[in-house]
């Protein structure tokens, strides 16, 4: 049976599997086009025995109302790293949702942190 689902709010850290996760700020930024994207800042910590890796497929993004987010690309990947054991990660993630005005949010496993 899967576990339950977890869930976690802005400032909180929550552990899934190897890791800590908490959302530090969201901010909002006008992005291309005129479209609003979220920043989200969040800090991992490896609380495993082993150095791991992290990238941002391990994260998404979605509306309380199911809708959907897209990733906004940047040029430079600062999410993709190895975080050694005992260490923390800090990075932003920055999506764009699909409608407006809907409370967002993070997915990291079985952990369903809100963003607002």
């Amino acid at each position: 049976k899967d576990k339950e689902i977890r869930y976690g709010k802005i400032g909180e850290w929550v552990a899934e599997g190897n890791f800590k996760i908490k959302v530090n700020s969201v901010k909002k930024e006008s992005g291309t086009m005129g479209k609003e994207k979220d920043i989200i800042n969040i800090t991992l910590e490896n609380i495993s025995n082993e150095d791991m890796r992290i990238d941002d497929d391990m994260f998404n993004v979605v509306g309380e109302n199911g809708s959907k987010t897209k990733k906004a690309l940047s040029f430079d990947d600062k999410i993709t790293q190895i975080v050694n054991r005992g260490r923390k990660a800090t990075f932003d993630y920055a999506v764009y949702p699909e409608e407006e005005g809907v409370n967002l949010e993070l997915e990291f496993g079985r952990v369903a942190i809100s963003l607002n």
